[in-house]
Protein backbone atom coordinates (compact mmCIF):
# COMPACT_ATOMS: atom_id res chain seq x y z
CA UNK A 1 0.00 0.00 0.00
CA UNK A 2 1.32 3.59 -1.27
CA UNK A 3 2.08 6.23 1.69
CA UNK A 4 -1.01 8.35 -0.33
CA UNK A 5 -3.21 5.80 -0.13
CA UNK A 6 -2.74 4.83 3.93
CA UNK A 7 -3.07 8.35 4.11
CA UNK A 8 -6.22 8.80 2.36
CA UNK A 9 -7.67 5.76 4.14
CA UNK A 10 -7.67 7.32 7.48
CA UNK A 11 -10.68 7.01 9.71
CA UNK A 12 -12.87 4.66 7.32
CA UNK A 13 -16.04 5.64 9.01
CA UNK A 14 -16.98 9.56 10.43
CA UNK A 15 -19.92 9.39 12.55
CA UNK A 16 -22.59 12.38 13.18
CA UNK A 17 -21.73 15.20 15.61
CA UNK A 18 -18.82 16.83 16.50
CA UNK A 19 -15.29 15.60 17.21
CA UNK A 20 -12.38 17.68 17.46
CA UNK A 21 -10.30 14.21 16.46
CA UNK A 22 -12.70 12.97 13.49
CA UNK A 23 -12.02 13.28 9.75
CA UNK A 24 -14.44 14.43 6.84
CA UNK A 25 -15.44 11.31 4.66
CA UNK A 26 -12.82 9.92 1.93
CA UNK A 27 -15.13 11.85 -0.57
CA UNK A 28 -15.26 15.54 0.95
CA UNK A 29 -19.43 16.08 -0.87
CA UNK A 30 -21.84 19.08 -0.72
CA UNK A 31 -23.10 18.37 2.90
CA UNK A 32 -19.62 17.46 4.20
CA UNK A 33 -18.64 20.92 3.72
CA UNK A 34 -21.41 22.35 5.46
CA UNK A 35 -20.60 19.89 8.38
CA UNK A 36 -16.92 20.84 8.30
CA UNK A 37 -17.23 22.27 11.88
CA UNK A 38 -17.73 18.48 12.88
CA UNK A 39 -14.34 17.59 11.45
CA UNK A 40 -11.79 18.85 13.91
CA UNK A 41 -9.08 16.90 12.48
CA UNK A 42 -9.15 18.34 9.10
CA UNK A 43 -9.04 22.40 7.87
CA UNK A 44 -11.35 21.85 4.63
CA UNK A 45 -11.18 24.96 2.82
CA UNK A 46 -9.89 28.43 3.26
CA UNK A 47 -11.69 29.83 5.83
CA UNK A 48 -11.82 25.88 7.57
CA UNK A 49 -15.63 26.76 7.53
CA UNK A 50 -18.57 28.05 4.96
CA UNK A 51 -18.70 31.20 8.30
CA UNK A 52 -15.80 32.50 7.50
CA UNK A 53 -14.55 31.73 11.29
CA UNK A 54 -10.80 30.87 11.18
CA UNK A 55 -11.81 28.67 14.48
CA UNK A 56 -10.81 24.97 15.08
CA UNK A 57 -12.29 22.97 17.61
CA UNK A 58 -8.76 21.21 18.53
CA UNK A 59 -7.78 22.10 22.38
CA UNK A 60 -4.42 19.43 22.67
CA UNK A 61 -2.46 22.62 22.75
CA UNK A 62 -4.21 25.16 25.12
CA UNK A 63 -2.74 27.97 27.30
CA UNK A 64 -0.86 25.73 29.45
CA UNK A 65 1.57 23.61 27.20
CA UNK A 66 1.84 25.95 24.38
CA UNK A 67 4.93 26.87 25.23
CA UNK A 68 5.93 23.63 24.95
CA UNK A 69 5.59 23.92 21.29
CA UNK A 70 8.09 22.72 18.94
CA UNK A 71 8.81 21.98 15.25
CA UNK A 72 8.15 18.97 13.92
CA UNK A 73 8.89 19.42 9.70
CA UNK A 74 9.32 21.97 7.66
CA UNK A 75 8.79 22.20 3.70
CA UNK A 76 10.06 24.15 0.73
CA UNK A 77 7.89 25.49 -1.68
CA UNK A 78 10.86 25.98 -3.72
CA UNK A 79 9.68 30.33 -4.64
CA UNK A 80 10.94 33.11 -3.29
CA UNK A 81 8.89 36.04 -2.43
CA UNK A 82 5.42 36.85 -0.79
CA UNK A 83 3.89 33.74 0.83
CA UNK A 84 -0.23 34.14 1.23
CA UNK A 85 -1.36 30.38 0.93
CA UNK A 86 -3.79 28.95 3.46
CA UNK A 87 -3.26 25.45 3.23
CA UNK A 88 -5.82 22.75 3.31
CA UNK A 89 -5.78 19.27 5.05
CA UNK A 90 -8.33 16.50 4.34
CA UNK A 91 -7.12 12.70 6.14
CA UNK A 92 -3.78 13.21 6.77
CA UNK A 93 -3.21 15.17 3.46
CA UNK A 94 -2.01 19.13 2.71
CA UNK A 95 -2.09 20.71 -0.05
CA UNK A 96 -0.56 23.94 -0.72
CA UNK A 97 0.39 26.50 -3.10
CA UNK A 98 2.68 29.10 -4.00
CA UNK A 99 3.27 32.08 -5.12
CA UNK A 100 5.01 30.46 -7.91
CA UNK A 101 1.62 29.01 -9.31
CA UNK A 102 2.78 25.43 -7.97
CA UNK A 103 0.56 23.13 -5.97
CA UNK A 104 1.93 20.25 -3.51
CA UNK A 105 0.28 17.54 -1.79
CA UNK A 106 2.54 17.15 1.32
CA UNK A 107 1.79 14.00 4.15
CA UNK A 108 0.71 16.55 7.20
CA UNK A 109 2.77 14.65 9.52
CA UNK A 110 5.82 14.37 8.29
CA UNK A 111 6.28 17.02 5.80
CA UNK A 112 6.90 14.23 2.90
CA UNK A 113 6.17 15.79 -0.81
CA UNK A 114 3.55 13.20 -2.22
CA UNK A 115 3.09 15.04 -5.69
CA UNK A 116 3.75 18.58 -7.44
CA UNK A 117 2.29 20.33 -10.02
CA UNK A 118 3.81 23.32 -11.59
CA UNK A 119 1.21 25.10 -13.78
CA UNK A 120 4.34 26.82 -15.42
CA UNK A 121 2.11 30.32 -16.22
CA UNK A 122 3.67 32.52 -19.08
CA UNK A 123 6.69 34.43 -19.21
CA UNK A 124 4.80 38.03 -19.41
CA UNK A 125 2.40 36.79 -16.57
CA UNK A 126 3.47 39.68 -13.80
CA UNK A 127 3.37 42.66 -16.46
CA UNK A 128 -0.29 42.41 -16.73
CA UNK A 129 -0.54 42.17 -12.36
CA UNK A 130 -0.34 44.53 -9.31
CA UNK A 131 0.86 41.35 -6.46
CA UNK A 132 2.27 37.96 -7.57
CA UNK A 133 0.43 35.93 -4.90
CA UNK A 134 -1.85 32.47 -4.69
CA UNK A 135 -3.93 31.99 -1.09
CA UNK A 136 -4.60 28.32 -1.61
CA UNK A 137 -6.47 25.06 -2.74
CA UNK A 138 -10.13 24.31 -2.34
CA UNK A 139 -11.17 20.46 -1.86
CA UNK A 140 -14.01 18.72 -3.34
CA UNK A 141 -14.92 14.79 -3.45
CA UNK A 142 -11.48 13.28 -4.28
CA UNK A 143 -10.50 16.44 -6.31
CA UNK A 144 -8.09 19.31 -5.76
CA UNK A 145 -9.26 22.49 -7.35
CA UNK A 146 -7.47 25.67 -6.94
CA UNK A 147 -6.08 28.60 -9.53
CA UNK A 148 -3.38 29.94 -11.17
CA UNK A 149 -2.08 33.90 -11.67
CA UNK A 150 -3.44 33.47 -14.90
CA UNK A 151 -6.51 32.47 -14.00
CA UNK A 152 -6.80 29.15 -15.17
CA UNK A 153 -8.49 26.76 -12.82
CA UNK A 154 -7.34 23.08 -12.49
CA UNK A 155 -9.25 20.40 -11.03
CA UNK A 156 -6.73 17.96 -10.17
CA UNK A 157 -7.12 13.96 -8.59
CA UNK A 158 -6.43 14.24 -5.16
CA UNK A 159 -4.34 10.74 -5.52
CA UNK A 160 -2.03 11.34 -7.84
CA UNK A 161 -2.45 15.22 -8.69
CA UNK A 162 -3.56 14.11 -12.62
CA UNK A 163 -5.54 16.89 -14.32
CA UNK A 164 -8.86 16.27 -15.10
CA UNK A 165 -10.05 19.41 -15.87
CA UNK A 166 -8.82 22.94 -16.44
CA UNK A 167 -9.98 26.23 -18.00
CA UNK A 168 -7.78 29.11 -19.28
CA UNK A 169 -9.42 32.28 -19.74
CA UNK A 170 -7.84 34.70 -22.03
CA UNK A 171 -8.13 38.06 -20.65
CA UNK A 172 -5.15 38.03 -18.34
CA UNK A 173 -3.25 40.39 -20.78
CA UNK A 174 -5.93 43.25 -19.89
CA UNK A 175 -4.96 42.62 -16.25
CA UNK A 176 -7.45 39.96 -15.00
CA UNK A 177 -5.96 37.11 -12.74
CA UNK A 178 -6.55 35.39 -9.91
CA UNK A 179 -4.89 35.48 -6.75
CA UNK A 180 -7.70 34.06 -4.26
CA UNK A 181 -8.93 30.24 -3.36
CA UNK A 182 -11.96 28.72 -4.81
CA UNK A 183 -14.86 28.09 -2.87
CA UNK A 184 -16.92 25.16 -3.50
CA UNK A 185 -20.22 25.65 -3.10
CA UNK A 186 -23.28 23.22 -4.06
CA UNK A 187 -20.97 21.53 -6.24
CA UNK A 188 -19.53 24.61 -8.21
CA UNK A 189 -16.71 26.34 -8.47
CA UNK A 190 -16.83 29.91 -6.97
CA UNK A 191 -14.00 32.41 -7.90
CA UNK A 192 -13.63 35.79 -8.57
CA UNK A 193 -10.98 38.30 -10.22
CA UNK A 194 -8.43 40.76 -9.21
CA UNK A 195 -7.41 43.80 -11.64
CA UNK A 196 -8.58 46.72 -9.62
CA UNK A 197 -5.38 48.92 -10.54
CA UNK A 198 -6.15 47.40 -14.44
CA UNK A 199 -8.74 48.90 -14.94
CA UNK A 200 -11.41 45.50 -14.92
CA UNK A 201 -14.94 45.21 -14.90
CA UNK A 202 -15.29 42.98 -11.70
CA UNK A 203 -17.16 39.72 -11.57
CA UNK A 204 -18.06 36.67 -9.62
CA UNK A 205 -18.30 33.04 -11.47
CA UNK A 206 -19.41 29.57 -10.73
CA UNK A 207 -17.88 26.61 -12.74
CA UNK A 208 -19.16 23.18 -12.62
CA UNK A 209 -17.03 21.10 -9.80
CA UNK A 210 -17.69 17.88 -12.05
CA UNK A 211 -16.57 19.34 -15.66
CA UNK A 212 -15.22 23.25 -15.59
CA UNK A 213 -18.21 24.27 -17.45
CA UNK A 214 -19.36 27.72 -16.34
CA UNK A 215 -22.94 27.89 -14.80
CA UNK A 216 -23.17 31.53 -14.36
CA UNK A 217 -20.99 34.68 -14.03
CA UNK A 218 -22.57 38.39 -12.64
CA UNK A 219 -20.58 41.20 -12.81
CA UNK A 220 -20.01 43.62 -9.71
CA UNK A 221 -20.63 47.10 -11.76
CA UNK A 222 -23.97 47.00 -13.54
CA UNK A 223 -24.46 48.03 -17.05
CA UNK A 224 -26.81 50.01 -18.79
CA UNK A 225 -29.63 49.32 -17.74
CA UNK A 226 -29.32 47.28 -14.51
CA UNK A 227 -30.18 48.09 -11.58
CA UNK A 228 -27.49 50.54 -10.02
CA UNK A 229 -26.00 51.59 -13.04
CA UNK A 230 -27.29 54.89 -12.00
CA UNK A 231 -24.46 55.35 -9.78
CA UNK A 232 -21.85 55.75 -12.59
CA UNK A 233 -21.20 58.61 -14.71
CA UNK A 234 -23.77 58.32 -17.57
CA UNK A 235 -23.16 58.79 -21.28
CA UNK A 236 -19.54 57.06 -20.37
CA UNK A 237 -17.90 54.13 -20.29
CA UNK A 238 -16.09 54.52 -16.85
CA UNK A 239 -18.39 50.99 -15.86
CA UNK A 240 -16.56 49.39 -17.83
CA UNK A 241 -13.20 49.80 -16.25
CA UNK A 242 -14.11 50.75 -12.81
CA UNK A 243 -12.83 48.10 -10.76
CA UNK A 244 -14.92 46.38 -8.13
CA UNK A 245 -12.62 43.27 -8.07
CA UNK A 246 -13.58 40.31 -6.09
CA UNK A 247 -9.91 38.59 -5.00
CA UNK A 248 -10.49 37.50 -1.71
CA UNK A 249 -12.78 34.45 -0.76
CA UNK A 250 -16.09 34.89 0.44
CA UNK A 251 -18.84 33.00 2.77
CA UNK A 252 -22.22 30.61 2.56
CA UNK A 253 -25.17 31.09 4.46
CA UNK A 254 -26.80 27.12 3.60
CA UNK A 255 -29.65 28.41 5.30
CA UNK A 256 -30.66 31.75 3.44
CA UNK A 257 -28.59 29.69 0.42
CA UNK A 258 -26.77 32.81 0.23
CA UNK A 259 -23.31 33.27 -1.57
CA UNK A 260 -21.61 36.43 0.11
CA UNK A 261 -18.23 38.36 -1.39
CA UNK A 262 -16.80 41.57 -1.20
CA UNK A 263 -15.06 43.58 -4.01
CA UNK A 264 -12.76 46.16 -4.03
CA UNK A 265 -11.52 49.76 -5.43
CA UNK A 266 -12.76 51.66 -8.03
CA UNK A 267 -10.61 52.50 -10.86
CA UNK A 268 -9.18 54.76 -11.19
CA UNK A 269 -8.01 55.61 -7.96
CA UNK A 270 -8.88 59.62 -8.73
CA UNK A 271 -12.58 59.51 -8.09
CA UNK A 272 -12.87 62.70 -9.98
CA UNK A 273 -13.67 60.64 -12.98
CA UNK A 274 -16.24 58.54 -11.94
CA UNK A 275 -18.49 60.69 -10.18
CA UNK A 276 -21.56 59.03 -8.26
CA UNK A 277 -21.36 56.02 -5.37
CA UNK A 278 -20.12 53.29 -8.02
CA UNK A 279 -21.94 50.77 -7.31
CA UNK A 280 -20.85 47.59 -6.47
CA UNK A 281 -17.34 48.60 -5.54
CA UNK A 282 -16.01 48.71 -2.03
CA UNK A 283 -19.48 46.55 -1.06
CA UNK A 284 -20.30 43.26 0.37
CA UNK A 285 -22.95 41.75 -2.10
CA UNK A 286 -25.34 38.91 -1.60
CA UNK A 287 -25.21 36.47 -4.42
CA UNK A 288 -28.36 33.78 -5.17
CA UNK A 289 -26.46 30.64 -4.90
CA UNK A 290 -27.91 28.95 -7.73
CA UNK A 291 -28.38 32.27 -10.62
CA UNK A 292 -25.59 34.63 -9.64
CA UNK A 293 -28.44 36.84 -9.43
CA UNK A 294 -27.41 39.68 -6.53
CA UNK A 295 -29.97 39.50 -3.75
CA UNK A 296 -28.52 42.77 -1.58
CA UNK A 297 -25.75 44.57 -1.08
CA UNK A 298 -24.34 46.75 1.14
CA UNK A 299 -21.36 49.78 -0.07
CA UNK A 300 -18.68 51.19 2.63
CA UNK A 301 -16.89 53.58 0.42
CA UNK A 302 -18.98 55.31 -2.14
CA UNK A 303 -16.94 56.84 -4.42
CA UNK A 304 -14.11 55.43 -3.09
CA UNK A 305 -11.08 57.69 -3.79
CA UNK A 306 -8.62 55.52 -1.40
CA UNK A 307 -8.18 52.55 -2.64
CA UNK A 308 -10.37 51.01 0.08
CA UNK A 309 -11.29 47.78 -0.86
CA UNK A 310 -13.40 46.05 1.12
CA UNK A 311 -12.14 42.40 0.18
CA UNK A 312 -11.90 40.68 3.26
CA UNK A 313 -13.96 36.98 4.21
CA UNK A 314 -16.74 37.93 6.01
CA UNK A 315 -17.44 36.21 9.41
CA UNK A 316 -21.31 34.58 9.48
CA UNK A 317 -22.92 34.28 12.90
CA UNK A 318 -25.86 34.59 15.48
CA UNK A 319 -25.82 37.65 17.86
CA UNK A 320 -28.66 39.16 19.85
CA UNK A 321 -29.79 42.32 18.58
CA UNK A 322 -32.20 44.54 20.45
CA UNK A 323 -33.48 41.65 22.13
CA UNK A 324 -34.02 39.37 19.09
CA UNK A 325 -30.99 36.82 17.74
CA UNK A 326 -30.26 37.59 14.12
CA UNK A 327 -27.96 36.25 11.83
CA UNK A 328 -25.50 38.67 11.35
CA UNK A 329 -22.55 39.35 8.74
CA UNK A 330 -19.44 40.89 10.29
CA UNK A 331 -16.73 42.38 8.54
CA UNK A 332 -13.29 44.42 9.41
CA UNK A 333 -12.03 46.23 6.51
CA UNK A 334 -9.83 48.70 5.31
CA UNK A 335 -11.47 51.94 6.11
CA UNK A 336 -10.80 51.53 9.75
CA UNK A 337 -14.53 50.42 11.07
CA UNK A 338 -15.90 46.94 11.51
CA UNK A 339 -19.47 46.74 10.97
CA UNK A 340 -22.46 44.17 11.37
CA UNK A 341 -25.21 43.38 9.15
CA UNK A 342 -28.35 41.88 9.18
CA UNK A 343 -27.51 39.10 6.78
CA UNK A 344 -30.95 38.46 5.25
CA UNK A 345 -31.06 41.70 3.83
CA UNK A 346 -27.96 43.85 4.22
CA UNK A 347 -29.35 46.32 6.44
CA UNK A 348 -27.06 48.25 8.77
CA UNK A 349 -26.69 47.15 12.51
CA UNK A 350 -23.44 48.85 13.69
CA UNK A 351 -20.59 49.63 13.50
CA UNK A 352 -16.80 50.84 15.64
CA UNK A 353 -14.34 52.12 14.65
CA UNK A 354 -10.84 49.91 15.35
CA UNK A 355 -8.17 52.57 14.17
CA UNK A 356 -7.02 54.47 16.85
CA UNK A 357 -5.73 57.39 14.29
CA UNK A 358 -7.35 60.48 14.75
CA UNK A 359 -9.29 62.53 12.05
CA UNK A 360 -7.32 64.37 10.26
CA UNK A 361 -5.45 62.56 9.33
CA UNK A 362 -8.43 59.73 9.51
CA UNK A 363 -10.49 59.87 6.61
CA UNK A 364 -13.93 59.89 8.05
CA UNK A 365 -15.15 61.94 11.33
CA UNK A 366 -17.62 58.94 11.91
CA UNK A 367 -20.81 57.13 10.64
CA UNK A 368 -24.29 57.67 9.70
CA UNK A 369 -25.86 55.84 13.05
CA UNK A 370 -28.83 55.00 11.23
CA UNK A 371 -27.45 53.69 7.69
CA UNK A 372 -23.54 53.14 8.55
CA UNK A 373 -22.29 55.58 5.79
CA UNK A 374 -19.36 57.29 6.20
CA UNK A 375 -18.90 60.78 7.29
CA UNK A 376 -15.49 62.15 5.40
CA UNK A 377 -13.59 64.15 6.92
CA UNK A 378 -12.86 67.43 4.67
CA UNK A 379 -9.29 66.90 4.87
CA UNK A 380 -9.95 63.55 2.74
CA UNK A 381 -9.86 64.06 -0.39
CA UNK A 382 -7.37 66.74 -2.92
CA UNK A 383 -9.68 70.03 -3.94
CA UNK A 384 -7.79 70.71 -7.02
CA UNK A 385 -5.75 68.52 -10.14
CA UNK A 386 -2.20 67.93 -8.72
CA UNK A 387 -3.04 68.75 -5.00
CA UNK A 388 -2.00 66.22 -2.09
CA UNK A 389 -3.33 65.94 1.35
CA UNK A 390 -2.44 63.11 3.55
CA UNK A 391 -4.93 60.60 4.58
CA UNK A 392 -5.36 57.41 6.80
CA UNK A 393 -5.25 55.17 6.77
CA UNK A 394 -3.25 54.43 3.66
CA UNK A 395 -3.81 52.05 0.36
CA UNK A 396 -2.04 49.50 2.72
CA UNK A 397 -5.57 49.87 5.19
CA UNK A 398 -6.42 49.45 8.46
CA UNK A 399 -6.91 45.99 7.97
CA UNK A 400 -7.02 44.09 4.61
CA UNK A 401 -7.21 40.78 2.80
CA UNK A 402 -5.33 38.62 5.94
CA UNK A 403 -9.18 38.80 6.81
CA UNK A 404 -10.51 38.37 10.77
CA UNK A 405 -10.72 34.92 12.74
CA UNK A 406 -13.85 34.25 15.29
CA UNK A 407 -14.12 32.79 18.55
CA UNK A 408 -17.47 31.51 18.87
CA UNK A 409 -17.44 31.30 22.49
CA UNK A 410 -16.40 34.08 23.55
CA UNK A 411 -17.92 36.08 20.53
CA UNK A 412 -14.54 37.93 19.99
CA UNK A 413 -13.59 39.24 16.76
CA UNK A 414 -9.76 38.70 15.97
CA UNK A 415 -8.41 41.54 14.18
CA UNK A 416 -5.06 42.49 12.57
CA UNK A 417 -4.87 45.79 12.25
CA UNK A 418 -2.80 48.99 11.04
CA UNK A 419 -1.89 52.82 11.82
CA UNK A 420 -0.78 53.74 8.56
CA UNK A 421 -1.12 56.85 6.28
CA UNK A 422 -0.10 58.23 2.49
CA UNK A 423 -0.33 60.89 0.38
CA UNK A 424 -3.35 61.25 -1.80
CA UNK A 425 -2.97 62.88 -5.79
CA UNK A 426 -5.96 64.35 -7.39
CA UNK A 427 -4.67 62.89 -11.24
CA UNK A 428 -6.56 62.04 -14.11
CA UNK A 429 -5.55 59.50 -16.50
CA UNK A 430 -6.81 57.67 -19.38
CA UNK A 431 -7.58 53.81 -19.58
CA UNK A 432 -4.81 51.58 -21.94
CA UNK A 433 -6.07 47.96 -21.73
CA UNK A 434 -3.45 46.02 -19.88
CA UNK A 435 -1.65 49.11 -18.50
CA UNK A 436 -1.53 50.32 -14.34
CA UNK A 437 -4.84 52.40 -14.18
CA UNK A 438 -4.18 54.37 -11.11
CA UNK A 439 -2.55 57.81 -12.03
CA UNK A 440 -0.82 59.33 -14.19
CA UNK A 441 1.51 59.64 -12.00
CA UNK A 442 1.88 55.79 -11.35
CA UNK A 443 5.73 56.60 -9.91
CA UNK A 444 4.23 57.86 -7.02
CA UNK A 445 4.02 54.92 -5.51
CA UNK A 446 7.51 54.09 -6.06
CA UNK A 447 8.34 57.54 -3.62
CA UNK A 448 10.40 57.05 -1.04
CA UNK A 449 8.10 57.25 2.02
CA UNK A 450 5.06 57.62 -0.26
CA UNK A 451 3.48 54.96 2.43
CA UNK A 452 4.21 56.25 6.34
CA UNK A 453 3.21 54.51 9.76
CA UNK A 454 1.55 56.35 12.40
CA UNK A 455 2.81 56.04 15.74
CA UNK A 456 5.36 54.43 17.10
CA UNK A 457 4.20 50.75 16.91
CA UNK A 458 1.60 50.88 13.99
CA UNK A 459 1.33 46.90 13.59
CA UNK A 460 -1.68 45.72 16.23
CA UNK A 461 -3.78 42.43 16.78
CA UNK A 462 -6.88 43.05 19.13
CA UNK A 463 -9.95 41.77 20.04
CA UNK A 464 -13.46 42.80 20.00
CA UNK A 465 -16.94 41.72 21.34
CA UNK A 466 -19.63 41.74 18.58
CA UNK A 467 -22.40 41.68 21.57
CA UNK A 468 -20.93 44.82 22.34
CA UNK A 469 -18.66 46.24 20.00
CA UNK A 470 -16.31 46.82 22.61
CA UNK A 471 -12.30 46.26 22.70
CA UNK A 472 -11.30 43.22 24.99
CA UNK A 473 -7.94 42.91 24.24
CA UNK A 474 -5.25 44.11 22.47
CA UNK A 475 -1.64 42.18 21.84
CA UNK A 476 1.68 43.75 22.33
CA UNK A 477 1.98 46.35 18.91
CA UNK A 478 4.32 45.75 16.44
CA UNK A 479 7.15 48.70 15.69
CA UNK A 480 6.27 47.49 11.53
CA UNK A 481 3.06 46.59 10.26
CA UNK A 482 1.72 43.34 10.15
CA UNK A 483 0.25 41.21 6.62
CA UNK A 484 -0.52 37.78 8.26
CA UNK A 485 -3.88 36.89 9.29
CA UNK A 486 -4.84 35.02 12.97
CA UNK A 487 -6.31 31.59 13.49
CA UNK A 488 -7.92 31.10 17.06
CA UNK A 489 -8.78 27.51 18.21
CA UNK A 490 -10.91 26.01 21.70
CA UNK A 491 -7.32 25.82 23.27
CA UNK A 492 -8.41 29.53 23.62
CA UNK A 493 -5.06 30.77 22.22
CA UNK A 494 -4.74 33.48 18.56
CA UNK A 495 -1.80 32.25 16.46
CA UNK A 496 -0.70 35.12 14.22
CA UNK A 497 2.53 35.71 12.19
CA UNK A 498 4.58 39.11 12.09
CA UNK A 499 6.94 40.55 9.36
CA UNK A 500 9.53 40.16 11.79
CA UNK A 501 9.13 36.11 10.80
CA UNK A 502 7.92 35.11 13.95
CA UNK A 503 5.06 33.12 14.86
CA UNK A 504 3.03 34.09 17.88
CA UNK A 505 0.75 32.40 20.35
CA UNK A 506 -1.84 34.99 21.99
CA UNK A 507 -3.97 34.03 25.12
CA UNK A 508 -7.52 34.37 23.80
CA UNK A 509 -8.63 36.01 27.21
CA UNK A 510 -6.16 39.02 27.03
CA UNK A 511 -3.80 39.02 24.17
CA UNK A 512 -0.74 37.66 26.36
CA UNK A 513 1.89 36.43 24.27
CA UNK A 514 2.54 33.48 24.94
CA UNK A 515 5.01 31.55 22.17
CA UNK A 516 7.29 32.64 19.34
CA UNK A 517 9.30 31.21 16.78
CA UNK A 518 11.36 32.50 14.03
CA UNK A 519 10.58 31.13 10.90
CA UNK A 520 13.62 33.47 9.07
CA UNK A 521 11.30 35.46 6.08
CA UNK A 522 8.30 37.11 7.13
CA UNK A 523 5.07 35.77 8.02
CA UNK A 524 2.03 37.16 5.25
CA UNK A 525 -0.11 34.06 5.01
CA UNK A 526 -3.16 32.33 7.89
CA UNK A 527 -1.55 30.05 10.30
CA UNK A 528 -3.96 26.83 10.37
CA UNK A 529 -4.22 23.94 12.41
CA UNK A 530 -5.61 19.92 12.20
CA UNK A 531 -4.97 16.43 13.54
CA UNK A 532 -3.33 13.22 12.41
CA UNK A 533 -3.42 10.34 14.48
CA UNK A 534 -4.37 11.95 17.68
CA UNK A 535 -2.12 14.53 17.33
CA UNK A 536 -2.72 18.60 16.49
CA UNK A 537 -0.40 20.17 14.35
CA UNK A 538 0.18 24.12 13.94
CA UNK A 539 1.02 25.23 10.32
CA UNK A 540 2.28 28.52 9.00
CA UNK A 541 3.63 29.21 5.10
CA UNK A 542 6.52 31.95 5.49
CA UNK A 543 7.32 34.22 2.98
CA UNK A 544 8.42 37.71 2.40
CA UNK A 545 7.75 39.68 -0.65
CA UNK A 546 6.37 42.62 -2.15
CA UNK A 547 5.96 44.68 0.72
CA UNK A 548 9.53 45.22 0.67
CA UNK A 549 9.29 47.00 -2.84
CA UNK A 550 10.33 51.01 -3.00
CA UNK A 551 7.73 53.27 -1.37
CA UNK A 552 6.93 50.54 1.46
CA UNK A 553 10.24 51.12 3.33
CA UNK A 554 8.83 52.91 6.19
CA UNK A 555 6.30 50.39 6.95
CA UNK A 556 8.33 47.67 7.44
CA UNK A 557 11.21 49.54 8.82
CA UNK A 558 12.08 47.41 11.65
CA UNK A 559 12.23 44.21 9.65
CA UNK A 560 15.73 42.34 9.46
CA UNK A 561 14.27 39.19 7.90
CA UNK A 562 14.07 40.83 4.54
CA UNK A 563 15.15 37.58 2.36
CA UNK A 564 12.19 35.64 0.63
CA UNK A 565 11.09 32.26 2.03
CA UNK A 566 8.82 29.75 0.73
CA UNK A 567 9.00 27.18 3.84
CA UNK A 568 6.06 25.79 5.40
CA UNK A 569 6.52 24.79 9.26
CA UNK A 570 4.79 22.69 11.44
CA UNK A 571 4.89 22.54 15.02
CA UNK A 572 3.34 20.01 17.67
CA UNK A 573 3.62 19.13 21.73
CA UNK A 574 7.04 16.74 21.94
Amino acid sequence: MTRMLALLLLASAVEAGADASRHAPELVTDEALVRADEFGADWLMYSRNYSGHRFSPLDQVDTGNVDDLVPQWAFSLGALGAQESTPVVHRGVMYVTSNAAALHAIAADTGELLWSFDSEPPADVDDFTSTSVNRGAAIYKDRVIWNNLVGTIYCHDARTGDVIWRVTPDYFRLGYSKTQAPLIVKGMVITGTTGGEHGVRGFLEALDAETGERVWKTYTIPAPGEPGHETWPQDSDAWEHGGAPTWISGAFDPELDLIYWTTGNGGPWSSEQRSGDNLYTCSVVAFDTDTGAIRWHYQFVPNDDWDYDANVTPVLTQIDHEGESTPVIALAIKTGFLYVLDRRNGRFLKAVKFSTTPSPPFWATGLDPETGRPIESPHARPSSPQDSVVVSPSAAGAANWFSTAFHPERQLMIIVANETQNHRFWTPTEYVPGEFFIADNDEMLEDEGMFQTVGEFPGRVCAYDLRTMTKRWEASPELDVRWGGPLATAGDLVFSGTLRGTLQALDADDGETLWEFQTGSGIMAHPITYSVDGKQYVVIVSGLGFITNPGFEDLIADVKNHNGGGMVFAFALP
